[in-house]
């Protein structure tokens, strides 16, 4: 039942400022739990080595399994996001963060210790793609490379926080117990803390719910109106016609429910144009529209397995052969997965020890402060990426990492092979700043923002997954490479080619909506900007050709993208 009456009254909220800032935070705990996972381990080697007998295949496998889970714990989040929504799928991720750790404090054999990674690495996994998920779809495109780039921060906090507790922990007996209890806290804390959030309203009008997508937009903006709102500006055409849906009414005119209308208006473009893309109702107009709800049961069990078989489908769509928007973001963003992880990127900063115990750095408590270094290296290049992420955009940030990244690299294979340990802690600090004020940043912002809300959960899923393999993959040849006569250069190597990819396939998205980045990818190459004008003339404001020769141009274009960024930004 509609009613005339308008929203209640936002003055009892904080100001925009303070409600982005709680929910960056609250949802950026899963990342400081992964962070202090990657982090510990490390420090730990040498402890859990001596207690469990590791070799060195051993100490790849404890590094790389977490990191095995990671990659279905993707795949599992990408289902949970579609069937649970993204803040559900943030408290889900608590549990293996919990179970794990308990599995590790009782490992009395390697075998045991790697299958306690594991299920904690479903947990990195499912955080890993919920919380940049959550935080891009719930900010303004002004600020939304900064907000999803605070995940990244997140992490490189967990990871200075475990170095200096491997370095506390250093000689004492068994220590690695000890530092495996000590991420069980905010685990506990993390399904408290998502109490405290609203769920992405995106989501919540992909499935039809606008009363509690109105509602979250009402907390995730706060009191005040966006810069520049004007009340008495015209409503676009379409904003007029969509009808009152679950109860809520949205003639009224408030910046409240011109973000509702907004989102809403792209959800309808976007699926019109992709019916259009796809020819399922372009050959008869009075075929049946597809549901809006997702057909799952209310198990929140069958409703996960049922997103895993729809994820799946949605990767084979977005594979098929044919050019669109959707597919052209996937392809990227399986690229951008390979290089952020074979450049040995995260190995460098877990390995850190190891490299200087080859370098002849005896004292444990000596390496574990080279790792506090380059800890410390990762957390000022991830702020400096947080600063530059919205300012200076994506394509310069990554162009920037690929080059001085790859010339950092090459002078810590060389001092790694010539065992100068000045050259290696310097170098070491240098790529990590470098890069995870570069790529560490930038991948976890566009890996959110090529996709559509529809696809958002199997294509990040799928990337992130790709990330994760790739990373279980260096971790598992690092030592054995770096202790080879090939030394680190394979991997100066790969940075370097990363520089070429970038330059040609990569687009810069700073400051757009997601429908605009959308249109972006529709037209193709990293150079594009947005559709032509001949070719948003082709589509009317119902979001239908406006003609049989505009349709097969568009179709065969892939511009399957939503064009409400037309007439304004959300």
């Amino acid at each position: 039942m509609s009613t005339s009456s308008p929203p209640p009254p936002l003055a009892t909220l904080p100001s925009r400022r303070a409600m982005a800032v709680r929910s960056v935070v609250l949802a950026s705990l899963g990342g400081l739990l992964f962070g202090y996972d990657l982090g510990f381990v490390g420090g730990a080697l040498d402890s859990m080595g001596s207690d469990l007998e590791l070799t060195t295949v051993g100490k790849e496998g404890v590094v790389a399994s977490a990191k095995f889970g990671a990659a279905f714990g993707s795949l599992l989040g990408g289902a949970t996001l579609v069937a649970l929504g993204r803040r559900t799928s943030l408290a889900l991720s608590a549990l293996p963060y919990t179970v794990g750790p308990a599995i590790m404090l009782v490992a009395p054999n390697v075998y045991v210790m790697v299958v306690g990674r594991w299920v904690t690495g479903l947990g990195v996994g499912i955080s890993s793609v919920a919380s940049p998920c959550y935080l891009c779809e719930t900010a303004t495109p002004e600020a939304r490379g900064t907000l999803v780039a605070c995940y990244e921060v997140a992490i490189a906090v967990g990871f200075l926080v475990a170095t200096a507790t491997d370095y506390a922990f250093s000689n004492v007996s068994h220590g690695w117990r000890y530092l495996v209890c000590i991420g069980l806290p905010p685990a506990v804390a993390l399904p408290l803390a998502m109490v405290a959030l609203p769920e992405s309203p995106r989501w919540l009008i992909m499935r039809g719910e606008m009363r509690r997508a109105l509602r979250a937009i009402e907390w995730l903006r706060g009191a005040s109106p966006p810069p520049g709102w004007d009340a008495h500006t015209p409503r676009r055409p379409t904003a007029t016609q969509i009808p009152a849906v679950d109860g809520v009414d949205v003639s009224h005119c408030t910046w409240v429910n011109d973000e509702l209308l907004e989102i809403w208006d792209s959800v309808e473009r976007f699926e019109r144009m992709q019916q259009l893309s796809s020819g399922s109702r372009a050959s008869d107009p009075a075929a049946p529209a597809p549901p809006r709800h997702l057909p799952f049961s209310s198990s929140a069990w069958y409703s996960t397995c049922g997103a895993l078989l729809s994820n799946a489908r949605a990767v084979a769509r977005l594979l098929r052969t044919g050019a669109g928007p959707e597919r052209r973001g996937l392809l990227i963003a399986c690229t951008l997965a390979f290089f952020n992880q074979m450049c040995a990127s995260t190995s460098i900063i877990v390995y850190v020890q190891e490299l200087a115990h080859l370098a002849g750095v005896t004292s444990s408590a000596s390496r574990n402060l080279i790792a506090s270094a380059v800890a410390a290296s990762k957390l000022v290049g991830v702020m400096f990426g947080l600063w530059a992420v919205d300012r200076l955009g994506r394509r310069p940030l990554l162009l920037f990492g690929s080059s001085v990244g790859a010339a950092a690299l090459l002078v810590l294979a060389v001092g790694s092979s010539l065992g100068n340990v000045a050259l290696l802690v310097t170098f070491a600090c240098a790529f990590t700043f470098t890069f995870y004020s570069s790529w560490g940043t930038v991948y976890w912002v566009l890996s959110s923002e090529l996709f559509t809300t529809e696809t958002r959960g199997a294509g990040q899923g799928l990337a992130t997954a790709l990330m994760y393999i790739f990373g279980s993959t260096s971790s598992m040849m690092f030592l054995s490479v770096a202790k080879s006569a090939m030394g680190l250069y394979p991997f100066a190597f790969v940075m370097l080619t990363s520089l070429v990819f970038v330059f040609l396939c990569v687009p810069e998205t700073r400051g757009l909506t997601l429908e605009e980045v959308m249109e972006k990818l529709a037209v193709g190459g990293g150079g594009a900007t947005k559709w032509t004008d001949n070719e948003l003339a082709a589509v009317s404001e119902d979001g239908q050709p406006t003609s049989e020769g505009d349709s097969s141009r568009l179709v065969a274009a892939g511009a399957t993208s939503s064009t409400s960024a037309v007439y304004s930004k959300t």
